[in-house]
């Protein structure tokens, strides 16, 4: 009984041999099929890595089937004499002689001779299994063998095709801190159009940090790198880049009036090496801050401008809050800045000027120490709008702009086109079209600001 027992479950693994490695040979086919259809995305590299932890389960399986099968020829052998007692009554049936011709030819002989004195029938059968696991044994081993040629042929493909891999300078007056939401949704943009970070694209980002002086030095080194395109993200490294390069695709990021800056020859046809979007929303936008600022604050009557005086497109964008200003009949107070150790004295004069409320500029300056003057604002007790949600986030009363994501996926779309051959010459700069405004209530009741229904509900998100 013991024996047949062990004859019957290798006769179960032999088969499951042959279902394990036509398994394994189906599944590396799958998932090599579904990395070639969706390789330039997520799901095509989750399936990949995925794929890789098969052949592993593969290889513990095939060993475990081989240890189990072992074991199981080592029961049959040692019992093999026992039950090869002789029958003389025995008469061979065409059942058994068709098990005689499985015999393997190096025991046929000897069984020939003895088979019709055995009394176990089975005993055949026992000696015929090695023979048909030296076919069967293969199978598990073949279909691993083929699914890592697949899985590996395809690794190999894509190293192949590495010198493909496209390179994309990135350019900023910031930290990664301070423009995070921008580059995350900028990335993600590019991921949606098939270009994934590390693998067909591989960007290069340089960021001055504030200093807005380092910023020709970070460009000339991108040029010096050959980078197929490179994106500047607000007015000064878009001047600084241009400068630079007149052969590099330049992709813009909210560039402020770039037509009278020289960076392109008109929004519709741009010339040069420039294109991508501009903030050059005009005075109507300017004068929407103003006028959602002063529903939010009935009494607003002297508004102060804080500027980033190292970017020559602020100038211009002051010039149309006093025209936007002048209609609400507001009065100004300008205060440019060169750098952070000036927030202090500004703040002092806005508070010595009795300054109402604080408009904030935008500029990559600004945004990179918002959380200051979020702070400086409060301690102040002075309402503030700002151009970007994220000063809100970070504790400002409220703000009007542009949205950041949607500025960020329509520069990867234009570093798409470029990548595929488009001229940046022939594509037209982009404005913003989707603007949000976001109040926060924190602020407000902490300055004692009561802000009017209508405004929080025509609000596009309200922090509480």
């Amino acid at each position: 009984m013991y024996r047949q027992l062990a004859a019957d479950y290798l006769h179960y693994l032999q088969w499951r041999e042959r279902l394990f490695g036509g398994f394994l040979v189906l599944v590396g086919a799958l998932v090599l099929a579904f990395y070639h259809t969706h390789k330039k995305d997520q799901a095509g590299e989750l399936w990949f890595q995925f794929g890789w932890v098969i052949p592993l389960v593969g290889v513990v399986l095939s060993v475990m089937f081989f240890f189990l099968e072992r074991r199981c020829q080592e029961v049959l052998r040692d019992r093999r004499r026992v039950a090869m007692t002789p029958n003389p009554a025995f008469q061979p049936t065409a059942a058994s002689a068709f098990r005689l011709l499985a015999v393997p030819s190096s025991l046929r002989s000897s069984a020939a001779a003895e088979g019709e004195r055995w009394a176990d029938k089975d005993v055949l059968t026992v000696m015929r299994i090695p023979g048909r696991r030296a076919r069967a044994a293969p199978i598990s081993t073949l279909g691993l063998i083929v699914m890592l040629t697949l899985l590996a042929g395809a690794r190999l493909a894509d190293a192949q095709s590495a010198g493909d891999v496209r390179r994309i300078g990135y350019l900023s007056n910031t930290t990664l801190a301070g423009n995070r939401p921008l580059l995350v949704a900028f990335v993600e943009g590019l991921r949606d159009r098939g270009w994934i970070e590390g693998r067909n694209v591989a960007i290069e980002y340089r960021r001055a940090e504030g200093k807005s002086d380092r910023l020709p030095g970070l460009a000339e080194e991108l040029v010096r790198l050959k980078v197929d395109v490179i994106v500047t993200l607000g007015t000064p490294p878009s001047v600084a880049t241009k400068k630079a390069t007149q052969a590099i695709p330049i992709v813009m990021v909210s560039a402020a009036d770039p037509v009278r800056l020289g960076l392109v020859a008109s929004l519709a046809r741009p010339g040069g090496n420039v294109t991508g979007t501009s903030f050059d929303v005009g005075l109507e936008v300017f004068g929407k801050q103003l006028e959602l600022f002063k529903e939010a604050l009935p009494k607003l009557r002297r508004v102060a401008i804080l500027s980033n005086a190292g970017n020559p497109a602020q100038e211009i964008a002051v010039g149309n809050v006093k025209v936007a200003a002048q209609s609400l009949g507001l009065q100004l107070q300008h205060l440019p800045v060169h750098r952070p150790t000036e927030f202090d004295g500004a703040f002092g004069a806005m508070r010595n000027k009795h300054a109402d409320g604080l408009l904030v500029l935008v500029d990559a300056f600004f945004n990179l120490h918002r959380a200051r003057l979020a702070d400086l604002a409060a301690k102040n007790r002075l309402p503030s709008m700002f151009g970007f949600r994220e000063f809100v986030d970070a504790g400002g009363l409220m703000s009007y702009g542009p949205s950041v994501s949607d500025i960020a996926r329509r520069a990867a779309g234009f570093v798409d086109r470029i990548l595929k051959g488009a001229r940046p010459a022939d594509l037209p700069v982009e404005q913003p079209t989707r603007f949000e405004l976001v109040i926060n209530l924190r602020t407000a009741k902490a300055l004692g600001v009561s802000v009017p229904q209508p405004l929080l509900l025509r609000a596009d998100q309200v922090v509480e």
